[in-house]
Order: C-alpha cells, then structure tokens, then sequence
C-alpha cells in the first residue's frame, strides 16, 4: 500500500533544522496525524517528510517507530493520570470523585480515538520500560486514594486480593471508554451530563456495595440515579 505521505511535499514551513528539535517536531507530526487521521498513517516516511527530513535520519533520534508511539502513549497516559489526581483532590465522596475522574478520561478517549487505540489497545506499540512505569503509577494512584495507604504497593506491587477495587475501577474505566468508542451504545460522548450518568449507573453499583444488593435479590434492583 502506497505511504499516504507520497503525495506531500517537503516540510512547508522550510525551516532549518539542527540537533535538538527533530526529535521535538516528529513527536508532534505524530501526534498531528493522530489527532486528524488514524494510527495506520503514522509511519517514519511520512514523519520525515511532515518535518522534511529524510527517513534515515529518523533513526538519530528514535530506534524505532515504536519507541515514538510508546512515549506518546506514555505522556497521554501520564497526563490522564495528573488529571485524575487533580480530581480526586476536590471536595466529594470518593464514589463521587472516582465517577468523575472516569467521567473525565472516558471523555478524553472519545475525543482522542487514535490516541485511546495506542494508550489502551496496541500493547506491540508500547511495551517498555517507560510506559510500564507510568502503568504503575496509574495503579497506585488509584490504590492510594481508595485505600489511603499504598506502601506494601510501593514496596511489592499491587495485591489483588487486598486491592482488587483499584484495579476493576481501572478495567471498568478502560472497558467503557473502549466500548463506547466502538459505538456500542448510542451516546452523545460530547453530552456531558449524558455521559457523565452513563458512567454513574455503570460504576456507581461496584462502588457503593449496591450491585451485590441487586445481585441478591435477583432483580434490577433500585437504580442508582433514583
């Protein structure tokens, strides 16, 4: 299949580049083409000819394509987690600030597409030491904030018999995001006050103790927006 960089010329801003912002200008052609196009587009030839450099020159710079995506991926991911954190440092009920920082990066990932594949789908594109670092990071901000005391966490890693909600918050949060950007649901993910009840009735039931109620009395139950 032809590079969908064929067609363009070079860089149209002609700017003179020298040892220090290559690296800088094809991480932001990247991420150009993820915010406009789809991940299949973002190859090295197209990168080089974005930044008008030539393709071997990508490699002083970055081993591979790879290596690029995976830091993207890693610094997206990183700021959902600053975000989050933010969040939960506001004035609520941990359910209710944990339903909104879900809220919150569910909303990111629907805006992002492109960027949500590569943070949450392509593990051949990201694996490493950096992005598993920030992985990490994101499950032991979780773990502090439900838990409070994450020092076993910082010293072992997670436990997921005495951490388990921290972790299927984080497969709760990842899972609507995805579902929602393959459209399963016909929700407006622009709409925040829809969205935002959409994530509640789906979370709101693990949090509160509620779903094990539901599950016992073997019907729907009362609805958590009641």
């Amino acid at each position: 299949m032809a590079d969908p960089s064929d067609s363009k010329g070079p860089n149209p801003r002609g700017r003179a580049y020298h040892k220090g912002n290559v690296a800088a200008d094809l991480r932001e052609a990247a991420e150009r083409i993820l915010a406009a196009e789809n991940l299949e587009n973002v190859s090295v030839r197209r990168l080089a000819r974005e930044v008008g450099i030539a393709p071997a020159n990508f490699y002083n710079h970055f081993n591979n394509l790879d290596e690029l995506l995976a830091k993207i991926a890693s610094a997206s991911l990183d700021q959902a987690i600053t975000r989050a954190v933010t969040t939960w440092s506001g004035h609520g009920s941990k359910p209710e600030l944990l339903i909104a920082s879900a809220t919150e990066f569910i909303q990111f990932c629907l805006r992002n597409k492109q960027l949500m594949r590569l943070m949450l789908r392509r593990r051949e594109h990201v694996d490493g030491d950096e992005y598993d670092d920030v992985s990490a990071r994101s499950l032991m901000e979780v773990t502090r904030f439900i838990y409070g005391d994450v020092s076993e966490v910082a010293s072992s890693g997670p436990n997921f018999e005495k951490h388990g909600m921290a972790i299927g918050y984080i497969a709760l949060t990842y899972g609507f995001a995805l579902i929602l950007a393959d459209g399963r649901f016909s929700l407006d993910g622009e709409d925040e006050v829809q969205l935002s009840k959409f994530v509640r009735n789906g979370i709101l039931p693990f949090l509160d103790g509620s779903a094990a109620a539901i599950l016992a009395a073997g019907n729907e139950g009362p609805h958590p927006s009641d």
